[in-house]
């Protein structure tokens, strides 16, 4: 897969942490491949595999690998049914709690966040609230609406003093929006976990004055994937 990225003239490749485990062998594959960096977190889906009191140090001893480009996957995930055989309330603030501990870990280490949403667009917006101006983040599994995209686009979660220690993988004038057909083919990641194909509509850098511009832009796009994947 790296030798065709590059002979394709992918030059740098962030590969994502989705629990504990993963994270660090994430590390190891970074020091292997010079263009590849790693994200370290915990998937809203892993949290119930987290036993350990000392996740977050854990998380925070990883992230302090100078490959480590930012804290992810975090995020919510309402669409997968407890996996624990917790009652959905019990699941769904255990998934809470751990993504307010990953973006609190984020702002304290100056590291940008990759963020899982599914099924859950409006409580993933009610927590990055309390995080404007304080991390920034790529949102992606997008399965929301144009007018829930165009919310989180003009959300403004980038600080001024953010340091360039991401490698240049998050520009603090980039928005970008992957959106995601859950009926799309499955596909078998590298690490041999499940993982959706997905079909992205939108990218764009842009500056904070056409975010809106370029959501309008794209919103047939958005109202097609929609309607062709009953998101």
């Amino acid at each position: 897969v790296i030798d065709r990225a590059a002979e394709a003239g992918v030059t740098r490749i962030i590969t994502i942490g989705s629990d504990l485990e993963d994270s660090a062998r994430n590390l190891e594959i970074a020091d292997e491949f010079p263009g590849v960096f790693a994200a370290v977190g915990v998937h809203p889906t892993s949290v119930h595999e987290v036993t350990e009191t000392d996740w977050v140090a854990r998380i925070r001893d990883m992230a302090a690998h100078p490959k480590v480009v930012a804290i992810g996957e975090i995020g919510l995930d309402f669409f997968h049914p407890p996996r624990d055989g917790s009652s959905d309330e019990a699941w769904r603030a255990r998934q809470e709690k751990f993504f307010r501990a990953q973006l609190d870990l984020a702002e304290e280490l100056k590291l940008s966040t990759v963020i899982h949403q599914r099924e859950c667009i409006e409580e993933v917006g009610t927590v990055l609230a309390d995080y404007t101006d304080r991390v920034r983040s790529v949102v992606h599994c997008f399965t929301g609406t144009p007018a829930q995209m165009r919310t989180i686009l003009e959300m403004e979660n980038t600080p001024a003093d953010h340091p360039a220690r991401d490698q240049g993988f998050f520009p603090r004038k980039y928005r970008g929006l992957l959106i995601t057909n859950p009926s799309q083919r499955r596909s078998r990641r590298p690490n041999g976990r499940r993982g959706v194909q997905p079909e992205a509509v939108g990218k764009q850098s842009v500056g904070e004055q056409d975010s809106v511009a370029v959501v309008d832009q794209k919103q047939s796009d958005c109202q097609r994937v929609q309607s062709t994947s009953d998101v």
